[in-house]
């Protein structure tokens, strides 16, 4: 369905700006981190990415969700690859960065979000060839931290930031290849019973 990830953005801003005006002090209880979930506090993998620090932080995930959301419209990115992009590579990474930095909170949406621009950059390039698309929606996270490091200096958190953020637009784009062979595979083995 062609609305699907549309509805999938509502809900993901919905969601996000429900727990921020609610709940405003809860990011020490819902944020990821390493430490706390190999502790035991396993929900937190699923509250994260709902889960931002203040409204500064959740208006920068939602401009970017509303942009990344119409481009998966104009490529027509399905609903369920746009799910499973934000929420996959929101799993993935955190799981995957919590034994090199156990102690570091993670929050937000953006890890799913450049998940998605990964994924799009791949399928987008029907329209506009891979050496300029994946340029072209890396650079709002090159500007967003250099503009960081410009104004505070380099720090462990910015450079941890920026390798999240990177994981997933990788993730993305790793998640598109393996959906294009498992459906190649899929239309050999049906192929095969035929």
């Amino acid at each position: 369905m062609k609305t699907l990830p549309l509805i999938a953005a509502l809900v993901i801003a919905g969601l996000s700006i429900g727990i921020l005006f609610f709940f405003p002090e809860t990011v020490s209880i819902l944020a990821f981190s390493g430490q706390t979930f190999y502790r035991g506090e396993i929900y937190r993998l699923f509250t994260f990415p709902f889960t931002h620090v203040d409204s500064g932080h959740l208006t920068e995930n939602l401009l970017a969700l509303a942009m990344t959301t119409f481009l998966a419209y104009e490529v027509g990115l399905r609903g369920g690859y746009f799910i499973f992009c934000f929420l996959g590579a929101s799993f993935l990474i955190a799981l995957s960065e919590s034994p090199f930095f156990p102690t570091l909170l993670i929050a937000g949406a953006s890890v799913g979000i450049v998940s998605i621009l990964g994924f799009i950059s791949i399928k987008g390039s029907n329209f506009i060839p891979k050496f300029l698309l994946i340029p072209i929606l890396l650079l709002p996270l090159i500007i967003k931290y250099g503009l960081t490091v410009w104004e505070r200096g380099f720090s462990f958190v910015s450079g941890a930031e920026f390798i999240f953020h990177f994981s997933g637009f990788v993730a993305g784009i790793v998640f598109f290849y393996s959906f294009k062979l498992l459906r190649k595979e899929k239309r050999i083995l049906q192929g095969v019973k035929a």
